[in-house]
């Protein structure tokens, strides 16, 4: 019986040593292909001075990444991407986070792909945010940059100082705009365009135009763009008067500073000024056209809203639906249903919307009245 035991070990130890041979054996083998056509993957044997391996741009898996267009194509593509151990590399990670925000435009997962990197940048931590505000989640993308960035030291460049800026002007947090000034301040950002452009409008939305204007005048270079955004603050804050200076003191302009003047002045309801620098313009477009006739309008001046509509080369939408309603707010239902007929009978391809309807309605209802 002891033989037969003895035996039965041996052959159980030959059997245990075929299994270990022939796993031995299929460890071995390369990986599996995710795609048939897919070219075989080069051995990434050189690592970095942080022992990465190294990752070139034109990696097949990147170049896949890259090229794909579907949800499941970029789950398997990630899913390889893991398993390779090429996640933690930067150029990696950062072209994963950029193709779930452009592509899939899928914040929370870039979101989370960014809390399982060891040691994310800053071209990471903006694109995520910049995905949260291009979804309309500002008051997410202020958390993800104080919960994801700032509590993990990420460092900030001159691109996400703006970003953060337009959140806090876009929810009124002044108290987080104020420290994302102290941060350009501490930074040295100031001296960049694009940061000091951002904290003019910031402080413009909130109401601080003596502040927006120190941060102008603390500049020595200036773009089209800060001129721009000093003269539309002025007029969003009713200095109108202010606005005009900086407007004149312009060494170029363009059709957005002529249009921020004209709304200016259709704002405080001088029209006599707004008509002046309208007809001084050189090229006025629909919303040049637009701010005349709305602000006629606004003055209950039904005439001259009607010259400006009647001189308007090409018509859109809105000036029929000012028009429109002038005409009912002043009782002229006659002629309000007239332009509208006018208006759907012409070859533009505007079509009636819900503010040309309610006009229209209003007109028809008060006629049967009358």
């Amino acid at each position: 019986m002891s033989l037969g035991l003895a035996r039965s070990r041996g052959r159980g130890n030959s059997i245990s040593l075929d299994k270990l041979i022939e796993c031995r054996k299929n460890l071995s083998k390369p990986s599996p292909r995710l795609w048939p056509d897919e070219p075989a993957r080069p051995q990434t044997t050189h690592l970095d001075e942080t022992g990465q391996p190294v990752v070139e741009i034109h990696h097949p898996l990147l170049q896949k990444l890259e090229s794909l267009r579907s949800p499941n194509d970029f789950d398997q593509v990630y899913a390889q991407i893991v398993v390779s151990g090429l996640l933690q590399h930067s150029l990696v990670s950062g072209r994963v986070i950029k193709k779930l925000c452009t592509c899939f435009n899928s914040a929370s997962r870039a979101a989370s792909v960014f809390d399982s990197i060891y040691e994310p940048d800053a071209f990471m931590g903006n694109t995520v945010l910049r995905c949260l505000i291009n979804s309309r989640q500002p008051l997410g993308a202020l958390r993800f940059y104080y919960e994801k960035m700032v509590a993990r030291c990420v460092l900030q460049n001159h691109y996400t100082c703006p970003l953060v800026a337009k959140v806090c002007a876009e929810i009124g947090f002044v108290k987080d705009g104020e420290k994302i000034h102290a941060l350009v301040s501490k930074k040295g950002f100031g001296l960049d365009l694009f940061v000091r452009n951002s904290l003019i409008h910031m402080y413009s939305v909130f109401g601080r135009i003596r502040d927006a204007r120190k941060v102008f005048d603390g500049g020595y270079m200036f773009d089209l763009v800060s001129w721009n955004v000093m003269i539309d603050g002025y007029v969003k804050n009713g200095r109108v008067d202010i606005a005009r200076k900086v407007f004149d003191e312009m060494p170029e302009r363009d059709v957005f500073s002529w249009n921020s003047m004209l709304c200016g002045y259709a704002r405080v309801k001088d029209m006599e000024e707004a008509r002046c620098l309208f007809e001084a313009m050189p090229a006025p477009d629909a919303v040049s056209w637009n701010c005349m006739i709305d602000g006629y309008a606004a003055g209950g001046d039904v005439v001259m809203a009607r010259v400006f509509f009647d001189r308007m080369p090409r018509r859109n939408v809105v000036c029929w639906n000012t028009i429109l309603a002038l005409y009912a707010r002043n009782k002229n239902y006659t002629e309000c249903l007239r332009l509208y007929e006018e208006m759907v009978d012409k070859e533009d391809g505007f079509k009636p919307n819900k503010a040309s309807i309610t006009s229209v309605l209003t007109a028809c209802e008060r006629s049967l009245m009358g």
